[in-house]
């Protein structure tokens, strides 16, 4: 189960995008949910997305049921797959991407192989998930600042 952070804590509130702890069960299942689609679901839906556990096989199969049908029923599509590339883009691993020191650089935070290395799994997992998409920007921002300084 991902930890909450604090730069989530407005996200939690009104759950306007999927939460850390929803976009990790997500990726897991392999499953990939628009923004459209995600916004389509009413707000305890999305409340149960991010609260539903997903560990055991049992969970796991419960959680993708009811995601699936939650997003069918509401925007008239199924949730993509992710594809094998985006599923290892978001696995974190012990060696940092070059391409995460990069963007850290440019927040002003110099994020080496030793630092990389004192970030737990679920900090790696934000930092892959929000500095591969520009779009995240401020969100990868707003995490540095939370894990490194």
């Amino acid at each position: 189960m991902s930890k909450e952070f604090r730069f989530e804590a407005q996200l939690k509130a009104d759950l306007s995008c999927p939460t850390i702890a929803a976009r990790q069960k997500l990726d897991a299942l392999r499953m990939k949910i628009s923004r459209q689609q995600w916004l389509a679901l009413d707000i305890d839906e999305r409340r149960k997305i991010n609260d539903m556990p997903a560990q055991t096989d049992s969970e796991k199969r419960q959680f993708a049921r009811f995601v699936i049908d939650a997003i069918e029923r509401r925007s008239g599509q199924p949730p993509s797959e992710l594809t094998s590339q985006q599923l290892e883009a978001a696995m974190p691993t012990d060696a940092m991407p070059q391409s995460i020191a990069e963007k850290a650089r440019e927040h002003g935070f110099a994020l080496d192989a030793a630092l990389w290395a004192k970030l737990d799994y679920d900090q790696r997992y934000v930092l892959l998930k929000f500095g591969s998409d520009e779009r995240r920007r401020r969100k990868f921002g707003l995490a540095l600042k939370e894990f490194l300084a």
